[in-house]
């Protein structure tokens, strides 16, 4: 047998060892290679001779026997390299064929995340659970600049530019994204004592009527103002609820802000006819799906939520025996709530 190792799987020779080529390149222990093909890795195995191991012992003692120590390299940051090949970095340590720890970890966790994110391309779908790369081609579940997109050279904005219509986020990713953040505010907001009991809720809500009561805290609209002129202009008097001398000054006049069975605050108020009127925003009171032109679901939140208050404070007023008159606003824009409110006043 000749002094040259040959590997079986690609043919790669060595005339020393072909251990660490088996192991890096194919991924494979040396008793699997040997019980698959029964040749050696080592020159000493195919030798079967221990002399081999002492003159082997004795030439890398006469190799290292010149050279300085590790603490005697002051200079330098290993004895073959000055620097990190990747990043040309001495601060870290150095791990192996002159690559620094920082770097070292990053390719492997480049490989690990790689690995996954094909197993997700196997089992998911593009768009939901992953994207891909216009430049590599590769999976990933989300891009950023200090991500992926720095191992290209390039800046988010750039690969913006680059591909307008290309993906950032997968759905997946996005929706994650969201629900991390919602309870982040979540448990900010109830560590400064922002979200209260239901107790709590009914209290601050009664506080917050008698403020509307008092003119110190009223959300006051501007198409409410439109009807309050109207109201003015046709000799009627505007009080607000916290003026208690207004029945004594005029015979005809409504209350803003009015405080209806303790617990409601109605716009307008003419308790003499037991008339109230509500102001209501087309956006804000949903107005598309009174109208039957969008469906519930469709609308915002805080629509939805406007929606549902509104049908209670409208049941509860009118189960009171009193009348309920809707003035929208687009009614106000174009001066339709003047031939309404002439019916009834």
């Amino acid at each position: 047998m000749d002094n040259i190792l040959t590997c079986s799987i690609c043919g790669f020779k060595n005339d020393k060892s072909i251990l660490s080529h088996v192991r890096r390149q194919h991924h494979m222990s040396a008793s699997q290679y040997k019980n698959e093909f029964n040749m050696p890795l080592r020159k000493c195995w195919a030798q079967d001779n221990s002399v081999f191991f002492k003159n082997l012992g004795k030439a890398n003692a006469a190799r290292m026997l010149n050279q300085p120590s590790r603490a005697k390299l002051h200079n330098k940051w290993s004895r073959k390299f000055d620097k990190c090949v990747i990043c040309g970095s001495t601060e870290k340590k150095h791990a192996s064929h002159g690559v620094c720890t920082r770097c070292d970890s990053r390719a492997k966790m480049k490989q690990r995340t790689l690995s996954s994110n094909l197993n997700i391309m196997n089992n998911g779908v593009e768009g939901d659970d992953y994207i891909i790369c216009q430049i590599c081609k590769n999976p990933y579940k989300i891009l950023t600049h200090c991500g992926h997109l720095r191992e290209h050279g390039i800046t988010l904005e750039q690969y913006k530019k680059m591909f307008p219509s290309a993906q950032i986020y997968c759905k997946k990713s996005r929706s994650n994204q969201s629900i991390g953040i919602s309870n982040g505010r979540k448990s900010l907001m109830l560590k400064r004592g922002y979200l209260n009991p239901q107790s709590q809720r009914n209290f601050k809500r009664a506080e917050m009527v008698k403020k509307h009561s008092n003119k110190e805290f009223a959300t006051v609209s501007k198409i409410e103002d439109v009807v309050s002129q109207w109201f003015k202009k046709n000799n009627y008097g505007v009080y607000w609820n916290n003026d208690y001398n207004f029945i004594a000054s005029s015979s005809k006049f409504v209350i803003r802000q009015y405080i209806f069975l303790d617990k409601y605050c109605v716009d307008f108020a003419c308790p003499e006819k037991k008339i109230i009127i509500e102001v209501l925003g087309d956006w804000w009171h949903g107005w598309e799906f009174i109208c039957g032109n969008k469906k519930f679901t469709e609308q915002y939140p805080v629509v939805k939520k406007n929606i549902k208050l509104d049908e209670i404070r409208f049941k509860a007023i009118l189960d009171a025996q009193w009348m309920l008159i809707k003035i929208w606003e687009h009614d106000i824009q174009n001066d339709n709530f003047i031939n309404i409110l002439k019916q009834y006043f």
